[in-house]
């Protein structure tokens, strides 16, 4: 059973709680996972390339630290400590689907952010951030088949489930998994309404029977969608990146049920290797960047949320020049890696499952980033490294497939809902309400049933964002 860890410091040094922590060279550490807090409670720090989230609250007394936000937030009430909803978080979290901020739900609460150091001069926190995705090392001598099979061979396929879309990634584990172990490789998909996976059945149904996989796929195009994102947010805690968090919910609770301990994913992909579309060279320009990866325009946002004080949240968009391909995927490694990574830490808690990502093992990513960037990206094709060092092992088929992954279309959802039904999810809790305009939801609402216009990555939110203000007692 995997256990949330703890760490409850007074600021004389003195423990109240270290569970799963150990000490070394004046810090407190989680092992193999990049993540510090100095023995007297002073500092904290998160090494670049962490994939691990740290969460923690500085009070007037203590310091509480843990990877799990639930259990900082448990040790906060249990302490007394009044718990408020951060209407801010909300806003950014709306914006941006993987927020750029180090914010959560609740305002006593912050994630220690890759490759930040947090200082506690007086008691007061000082903060520091490091860029680490520049090209500090050159790196031309790196074998991405070796390491990779490296990183597969130590699975223990029998009770190990890959992921499977019919992007590059997945498939490639997959594949290298087949040709590695001897035994059949278990890999899963999702059928769902709308755009997704479900338009990639027939070529991931292809490539399984061409590779001999054992393919599992959960159909889950019939779901109590209000029952369901209950269940997402207990698991979760609070809500973060887009409604695809809820397909890995559904496969992977699915997974467990049937015995599977690891699943392996492709994430660190993309980031490592320029594979998001935002990281093409038309989007050095900083308000194309800025316009590609946000979710809603603030327009939009005014309408439905009562929040002052917001400005942009990225250094990278304030001055008006260009936005280096190692600093748009610099972002991606503070919002896209950040959300997925609390996914991961979340879902591994509440499913007691472990999550293998081969991308991301024994420094793969940091190295993948010592390569120049025309050898990640050139001429409008992405992830080189990856249609360069395998053009043995991908079929055709795939090297030509769009890519769709796990897309979860929740608009086509919440139209079995009623407006009432809806209505009353987002404004029952008391912490959100205040921060609400209930003719704006109203409105957003009314449009998406209708079929107007198509706010369910809005509504899906606001609503997750409702279940969690109201299961965690925020106030």
């Amino acid at each position: 059973m995997i256990t949330p860890d703890l760490l409850v410091l007074d600021y004389t040094g003195s423990i109240i709680n270290s569970e799963g922590w150990v000490t070394d060279e004046g810090w407190w550490t989680l092992c193999d996972q990049g993540l510090y807090v100095k023995l007297d409670g002073t500092g904290l720090k998160r090494e670049p390339f962490s994939i691990t989230p740290l969460f923690f609250s500085i009070n007037l007394d203590f310091l509480v630290a843990s990877t799990s936000w639930k259990a900082v937030l448990a040790y906060l009430q249990s302490a007394g400590t009044r718990t408020r909803c951060d209407p801010k978080y909300v806003w950014r979290y709306l914006e941006f689907q993987c927020p750029p901020t180090s914010r959560t739900l609740c305002e006593g609460i912050r994630l220690l952010r890759s490759g930040e150091t947090i200082e506690l001069l007086g008691k007061k926190p000082q903060s520091r951030l490091v860029s680490f995705t520049k090209r500090l090392d050159t790196d031309d001598s790196l074998d991405l088949r070796a390491e990779l099979e490296k990183n597969i061979s130590v699975l223990d396929l029998s009770s190990t489930a890959f992921h499977l879309s019919a992007g590059l990634d997945s498939s490639l584990l997959a594949l290298l998994a087949g040709r590695i172990h001897t035994i059949s490789v278990k890999t899963a998909t999702i059928i769902t309404r709308g755009e997704g996976a479900s338009q990639e059945l027939d070529i991931i149904r292809r490539l399984s029977d061409d590779a001999g996989f054992d393919l599992s796929e959960f159909d889950f195009r019939e779901l109590d969608i209000l029952k369901t994102a209950d269940q997402l947010v207990e698991a979760l805690g609070f809500p973060t990146a887009h409604p695809s968090h809820l397909s890995r919910f559904l496969l992977d609770n699915e997974l467990v049920k049937q015995g599977i301990g690891t699943i392996v994913t492709g994430r660190g992909a993309d980031e490592s290797m320029a594979g998001y579309d935002w990281h093409r060279n038309d989007f050095s320009d900083p308000v194309l960047h800025q316009k590609r990866v946000r979710s809603t325009a603030a327009d939009d946002l005014s309408t439905v949320l009562s929040v002052s004080g917001m400005t942009l949240p990225w250094d990278g968009w304030r001055n008006a020049r260009v936005i280096d391909l190692r600093e748009r995927i610099q972002y991606d490694w503070w919002t896209i890696m950040e959300s997925w990574g609390i996914i991961d830490r979340s879902f591994s808690l509440a499913l007691d499952v472990e999550y293998s990502h081969p991308f991301l093992l024994n420094g793969l990513a940091r190295r993948l980033l010592g390569m120049a960037d025309d050898s990640l990206l050139k001429n409008g094709l992405q992830k080189i490294p990856l249609r360069t060092s395998f053009l043995d092992v991908y079929p055709d088929y795939l090297l030509k497939q769009p890519k769709r992954g796990f897309r979860f279309d929740i608009g086509l959802y919440l139209k079995y809902l009623s407006f009432d039904a809806i209505m009353g999810v987002i404004l029952n809790p008391e912490a959100l309400n205040r921060h609400i305009k209930a003719s704006g939801v109203s409105k957003m609402i009314r449009q998406t049933l209708s079929g107007e216009r198509n706010f369910g990555w809005q509504i899906w939110s606001l609503m997750l964002s409702a279940f969690a203000c109201d299961k965690f007692k925020l106030v």
